[in-house]
């Protein structure tokens, strides 16, 4: 029954019972708790496994450059110049003629 010295939350500290340590010490694949419940899903091959960055001389790095711009999309590109890290922003405008 304490008050975080921030934000004020408050909070207790408890032992954690003695019969939960034993249950979680003695988890696994197999054990009762688990039960067969637990296990890794189908692989993805669609997750990335190289997230190395692709150097790409000849283009600036400072300004933006329209990849795409139709009557329905208008896509910019512009990679980070100062730490070199990937990063998206996406705006999005919807209209439809039910809104109005």
């Amino acid at each position: 029954d304490t008050k975080e010295k921030w934000y004020g939350t408050d909070y207790k500290l408890e032992d954690i019972p003695a019969e939960s340590l034993e249950k979680w010490a003695a988890a696994s694949v197999d054990s009762d708790l688990i039960g067969g419940r637990l296990a890794f899903p189908e692989r993805n091959d669609m997750i990335a496994s190289d997230f190395e960055l692709k150097k790409v001389e000849g283009i600036p790095k400072d300004e933006c450059r329209l990849l795409q711009d139709t009557p329905v999309l208008r896509c910019w590109y512009k990679p980070d110049n100062v730490f070199d890290m990937p990063k998206a922003n996406i705006m999005a405008i919807l209209q439809t003629p039910l809104a109005t």
